[in-house]
């Protein structure tokens, strides 16, 4: 598939993808939570539950979405599709992740291109998928989760820890944990991974994390700002609502019901210091920094009225054997109103 189709697959996704209106208040009493604290900032994490789980799609990482965080009486996530639907593919909230995207040159799920219709590829995160006759690998399709990955989960105040293993008979195989933590007397949460080859079979992967942001349960419009540390560009035209300043996107206009916003920014190089941006809402005062401790491979930008969602995308290659550690800090913060 071509880069303009590939990035007009994507925007239709992205519209089909819009709420119809504006989603109430979050709530999560209906499913397993971990409530984290450190005195400064509170977070609600969502706990992986293949019958229970707020999140049980197999597009994304079950491990570890944040429903919430709070710093100063400031919020940071809500629910941006309604209905929900726990099965959907999409249907996902706060800091949720990825591996195996498979646009603009990344790698397919592992075990993707070699499997035939009918058998199974694995989606690390997630389990077992059912291939499809299809012509390529679609992350906006609602693929059969034949067998869901197992998940240990350990917890603690201020913390919470997701431990998954799974192989298959092809020669893939991977341990996956992740620790989300609340840094002692500072506004910080860090996401923390490490993954493991177990297989005999090398893995090539990118990872990234959706970030679905509403500050103040603000909708996405002028009173928003992204600043990133490189000179940023807009691949394809996105003035209808936003436009770039140097190293900022900055938006104009509110999004229509059913509008949605994809582009891959450029200007950023591979390398660590560019895997960064700060999302702020000027009109409530609140900001977050986005900081990953991995060389940037690509940042794609989507937006919606109910969420703002810059997406940082790393490179992973482990031979059998290899592991990888990487995490990414959110530092919470007030700015002055406008």
């Amino acid at each position: 598939m071509s880069p303009s189709l590939v990035m007009s697959a994507i925007f239709a996704v992205a519209i089909c993808s819009a709420p119809s209106a504006s989603p109430p208040a979050f709530t999560s009493e209906s499913y397993p939570t971990a409530k984290l604290t450190n005195g400064l900032i509170e977070a609600t994490v969502l706990l992986p539950d293949a019958a229970k789980g707020y999140y049980r799609g197999p597009r994304f990482d079950w491990s570890g979405l944040v429903s919430q965080v709070t710093y100063r009486d400031h919020t940071f996530f809500q629910e941006w599709k309604t209905p929900h639907n726990p099965e959907g593919n999409d249907d996902a909230i706060g800091p949720v992740e990825e591996f195996g995207m498979g646009v603009f040159g990344m790698p397919t799920p592992l075990g993707y291109e070699e499997a035939k219709p009918g058998e199974t590829f694995i989606k690390i995160g997630v389990g077992l998928l059912e291939k499809v006759e299809e012509p390529c690998y679609r992350f906006g399709y609602n693929y059969r989760i034949i067998k869901p990955g197992q998940w240990k989960i350990r917890r603690g105040k201020s913390w919470v820890e997701f431990a998954q293993e799974l192989k298959d008979d092809s020669g893939w195989g991977y341990r996956y944990q992740k620790r989300i933590g609340l840094v002692k007397n500072r506004p910080v949460m860090v996401i923390a991974h490490k993954l493991t080859n177990t297989g005999s079979t090398p893995i090539a992967a990118t990872h990234y994390c959706h970030n679905f942001f509403a500050i103040d349960g603000d909708p996405v419009g002028p009173a928003y700002r992204l600043t990133f540390p490189f000179p940023v560009t807009a691949r394809n035209n996105v003035s209808r609502w936003a436009e770039t300043q140097g190293n900022a996107v900055v938006f104009h206009d509110a999004f229509k019901e059913n509008e949605a916003l994809f582009t891959v920014l450029e200007g950023s190089r591979k390398e660590t210091q560019h895997n960064a941006v700060a999302i702020e809402n000027t009109k409530t005062g609140a900001g977050v920094r986005i900081s990953g401790d991995q060389p940037l491979l690509q940042f794609h930008l989507f937006a919606v009225s109910s969420a703002i969602c810059p997406e940082p995308f790393i490179e992973i290659k482990l031979k059998p054997g290899e592991s990888l550690r990487w995490k990414a800090a959110y530092e919470f913060y007030e700015t002055q109103k406008q």
